[in-house]
């Protein structure tokens, strides 16, 4: 896994979850390290979003859109 990159880091999984159903929708080969350590520990650099080189373009393009769509987002 060192050749995965990190791209993003999220303090707790709700963050992340319309990004990781995104990513399994167009097959990235990613994984979120320090997802189960998060909730034991305070200072483990928060959940990573860790994303194969080859996928990088494609993967940093669903983060924007989807950094882009969360500020529409409000509370009704």
């Amino acid at each position: 896994m060192k050749s995965f990159v990190c791209i993003a880091s999220y303090t707790s999984p709700h963050e992340y979850y319309i990004l990781q159903n995104k990513l399994q929708d167009a097959e990235i080969n990613h994984y979120f390290s320090n997802e189960q350590l998060v909730t034991l520990m305070v200072n483990t650099g928060g959940i990573r979003l860790m994303i194969h080189p080859d996928d990088l373009e494609e993967a940093m393009n669903i983060l924007k859109e989807t950094e882009d769509d969360s500020k529409n987002l409000g509370i009704v």
